[in-house]
């Protein structure tokens, strides 16, 4: 009986180590380089102390990272930092027991462009990234012994050239969550996602998309999805409208027809029923619905995002790399890239993108500040210059767009941001004006009227 009783007690104390499960902390969120979410497949880490305590995946633009804290030592209070890939982000975030944090992680590998650039880095942004990598901010280059430069360097390549971004910095070693909450932020959608009424299959595919751009993914899971939509730093999504794309598992793609507004909470929604499927089944990674629609927005800014620009004449200009690198990343091109590279779609895209960035459509080009034209020419043409046409007065007049043709127009055009008539083309364009058309009608009558006279004679 005494044995089996010190069994049972064994048995007994065993199970209830067993049912004891370590403490944890979860964070989740988006993941963004250069203010880019980052390609599936990249790896991101979790340190305390100079430790990788859990690493994992990016799936779908997004990242869980579960925190479990080891027998016998104690996480609590500690700070713990991330990376992406190989490269510091300057989210830092206190361990709690059995916490859930959504956060994103931002990190920069630009940072050494001219002041005013969009190419170059918040100061902010670099201190916090170097605070995370050593431990400690200090005042200065200067203020590092070589090891601290060596991995700073490494782990923060903004840092490089930018040491002045430094100044300010006390030496000291700041409040966990000195990173104030407002930098990044994000909206959780959740609830049941039907087709045609009918709950969506397991695994079937929940993407988010604004203003055109997919933003983060997710797969459903007894009919219903949980996805979470981020916002990166000195991006703002407030009362903008989250598009809702699907792909299901058979890879048949469509939208849910209704949007909703991003606000930064968390709501429950239900996708559905009603839907449309994109033409073609699993083709097309453009717009649902005609897969030849003009214009093509979704597309478009796919190329915008792969080669930094739109063409303006469209694939003429581009080279083979470029075809072939829009072509790979950007399914809509593919079997039509002159309908969806036509002028007047790219000149109308290019019109969206400059009311995006400043906030309204200018009437012209020349009524734009310097500041004005340097913020459109990096965000939407790559760098180029906007042409100095005393047309866009006049095409551009009130700020509406130039109306799209029912069909790709294959002639030059001369638009807000384009001006690709040249050469003989553009001889060509005069003389088929009606008013040139009805002049020649005239000259050729009076000649022909004249032979008939002469004749007569």
């Amino acid at each position: 009986m005494l044995v089996m009783s010190s069994t049972l007690g064994l048995l007994a104390g065993a199970a209830v180590s067993h049912a004891q499960q370590p403490p944890v902390h979860v964070f989740s969120g988006g993941v963004f380089i250069d203010g880019t979410p980052v390609s599936d497949g990249t790896a991101v880490t979790a340190w305390i102390d100079g430790n990788v305590v859990a690493k994992t995946m990016v799936e779908g633009g997004e990242y869980t990272l579960t925190l479990k804290q080891p027998p016998g030592q104690s996480y609590a209070g500690k700070i713990v930092t991330f990376r992406a890939g190989e490269v510091q982000t300057g989210v830092r975030r206190e361990w709690k027991k059995d916490a859930e944090t959504i956060v994103n992680l931002d990190a920069y590998i630009r940072g050494s462009g001219p002041p005013g650039s969009t190419d170059r880095v918040p100061g902010r942004f670099i201190r916090e990234c170097v605070l995370n990598a050593l431990g400690r901010l200090p005042s200065s280059v200067e203020d590092m012994a070589a090891p601290e430069l060596i991995k700073a360097n490494q782990l923060c390549p903004s840092l490089k050239g930018r040491g002045g971004a430094l100044r300010g910095g006390s030496g000291a070693r700041p409040a966990p969550d000195s990173q104030p909450a407002a930098d990044v932020s994000a909206h959780i959608f959740q609830g049941k996602a039907l087709i045609s009424g009918e709950p969506a299959e397991d695994g079937t595919g929940v993407t988010a998309y604004i203003d055109g751009v997919r933003i983060s993914g997710t797969k459903t899971n007894g009919g219903r999805f949980r996805l979470v939509v981020p916002q990166a730093q000195g991006r703002s999504f407030v009362g903008r409208f989250v598009e809702f794309r699907g792909v299901t598992a058979q890879g048949r793609r469509f939208e849910w027809l209704a949007p909703a507004a991003w606000t930064g909470s968390e709501t429950s929604i239900t996708l559905g029923p009603e839907v449309r499927f994109a033409s073609g089944g699993q083709s097309g990674g453009g717009p649902v619905g005609n897969p030849v629609s003009i214009p093509d927005p979704v597309t478009l800014e796919c190329v915008r995002g792969v080669l930094g620009y739109l063409p303006a004449t469209g694939p003429r200009e581009m080279t083979q790399e470029q075809l072939d690198a829009a072509g790979s990343a950007c399914p809509g091109l593919r079997g039509r890239m002159g309908q969806v590279l036509n002028p007047r779609a790219v000149d109308q895209s290019n019109r969206e993108c400059a009311q995006r960035v400043l906030g309204y459509l200018p009437p012209n080009v020349q009524a734009m500040t310097a500041e004005e034209t340097q913020r459109v020419q990096a965000a939407c043409l790559g760098g180029r210059s906007i042409p100095d046409d005393p047309t866009l007065s006049r095409d551009s007049i009130r700020g509406e767009p130039i109306p799209s043709d029912p069909a790709p127009s294959q002639d030059p055009i001369r638009g807000f941001f384009t001006n690709s008539a040249s050469g003989n083309m553009s001889d060509l364009n005069n003389l088929l004006d009606p008013t040139m058309l009805a002049v020649l009608g005239i000259l050729l009558t009076l000649v022909a009227t004249s032979l008939s006279l002469v004749k007569g004679s």
